[in-house]
């Protein structure tokens, strides 16, 4: 089984190009990658434990489904980066101040991303499975989950 994790986007911020993915694979589309954050609503003081994640599914929580799948170079605190300075260039502007800020103080997890598509069918989360206990979800994830990779179709 294959690892993967399923992040909540939404978009109800007072900056809502926070959570939109349009707005994130915009600014991939413009430099190659992107980097989401992934706030886990604490300071982040340890490795992110699956490093070798490498697919990331996003929920949006205005239409309550799972859109979009994406391919994943990295998921770590800012502690984990090998050249921070150099992969600024990833983080929207919008997100630049968190940045700095995670540099001084991690929190979080930073998601650098190459790629996003379209799923080809909106999925429920409760057609993912916990990777711990192979059983489908039971609510949306909340700040993400560590899912069994299901390798749906994208478009």
């Amino acid at each position: 089984m294959k690892k993967a994790i399923l992040i909540p986007a939404s978009m109800d911020f007072t900056e809502p190009r926070y959570g939109s993915v349009l707005h994130h694979a915009f600014h991939l589309g413009k430099h190659g990658s992107v980097f989401w954050h992934v706030n886990t609503g604490k300071e982040t003081v340890s490795e992110f434990r699956h490093p070798e994640i490498t697919t990331a599914y996003f929920y949006i929580t205005s239409v309550q489904k799972v859109l979009y799948i994406c391919d994943v170079d990295f998921i770590g605190s800012t502690e984990e980066l090998d050249d921070p300075k150099r992969l600024i260039q990833y983080v929207p502007e919008w997100r630049k101040e968190d940045w700095k800020s995670s540099m001084k103080e991690p929190w979080g997890y930073w998601v650098l991303i190459k790629d996003i598509r379209e799923l080809f069918k909106p999925r429920d989360y409760d057609e993912f499975k916990l990777f711990e206990t192979n059983q489908p979800l039971d609510a949306a994830p909340r700040p993400y989950s560590i899912i069994v990779d299901p390798e749906f179709e994208s478009v």
